[in-house]
């Protein structure tokens, strides 16, 4: 949770911010239903180490790229789904 406390408070955008806020209850429940799907906690924390080097690095194209395969590995890992495909509100698929 403190890396994406972090991560949010450097990308300096008061919007961001209160999206945050607003979404930490939400994060935190997933977070907690994401531990038992890593074999060790090794995995985890590098897909976060990457994200955060490429961060530091100047890199956003990189970033984004790590960010959205991790949330789409999350996804798959929650719904157990095969393809990690990330929809919209109404089900439909969300651009890229």
């Amino acid at each position: 949770m403190h890396f994406h406390q972090v991560l949010v408070e450097h990308a300096e955008s008061p919007h961001l911010s209160r999206i945050h806020a607003t979404l930490m209850t939400e994060t935190r429940m997933c977070i907690h239903l994401l531990e038992p799907t890593y074999a060790v906690d090794e995995a985890r924390v590098g897909e976060h180490r990457e994200i955060a080097r490429s961060f530091a690095d100047g890199n956003p194209r990189r970033t984004d790229a790590l960010i959205v395969h991790h949330m789409r590995d999350a996804l798959r890992r929650l719904t157990g789904s095969t393809t990690g495909a990330v929809t919209d509100a109404a089900g439909g698929p969300q651009p890229s």
